[in-house]
């Protein structure tokens, strides 16, 4: 049997062992590429945190994680009716983060762009090649680059509500875009 026969079985044989895993864990849920919500209540002083699980039809349902900075957790449901609801912001998971590494690597680029525009130093004591300059350049550059892509990548979604059902019916269709559960 060849090496890459022998490579393709065991890679079928992981994912499927990976399937049944996952079909055997109702109560758990892989949270990678999910939305984190925040439900702004009318008789709540904090906002309610979690993943949007469900949104139904009178009410929303977010998963509150047990356990931090794991991908499969175990979550605890919790509803919330419409009629409570002031507004629903939700905000893609690792967005942060992906948003400082964008800005951060278009920042070294512009960085290392405008040094080699600006070409070499003719005269002085002191003189620079246009890549030493993009070198030199390129750390603070781009580390503003990923504090201006971090903030961009913070921002929220925010859908009001304000306790009104026919203004999350209309919406409705939006938070199941974002719900775990279609």
């Amino acid at each position: 049997m060849s090496a890459g026969k022998l490579c393709l079985i065991i890679m079928i044989s992981i994912i499927s062992g990976q399937l049944n895993i996952q079909a055997q864990n109702q109560g758990t849920i892989s949270l990678t590429k999910k939305y984190r919500a925040w439900i702004s209540l009318y008789d709540a002083p904090k906002e309610a945190k979690g993943f949007l699980l469900k949104a139904h039809h009178n009410s929303v349902t977010l998963a509150i994680p047990r356990e931090k900075n794991v991908s499969d957790v175990t979550y605890d449901e919790l509803s919330f009716d419409v009629e409570d609801i002031i507004s629903i912001s939700l905000r893609k998971r690792s967005n942060v983060g992906k948003g400082f590494g964008i800005g951060f690597a278009c920042g070294v680029g512009v960085a290392m762009i405008a040094g080699l525009v600006s070409g070499d130093d003719e005269s002085g004591w002191v003189r620079f090649t246009g890549p030493q300059k993009g070198l030199m350049m390129s750390p603070p550059i781009g580390l503003l680059g990923g504090i201006i892509g971090a903030a961009i990548g913070s921002a929220k979604i925010r859908i009001p509500i304000n306790g009104n059902k026919d203004t999350y019916r209309s919406r409705k269709s939006e938070l199941d875009r974002y719900s775990i559960r279609k």
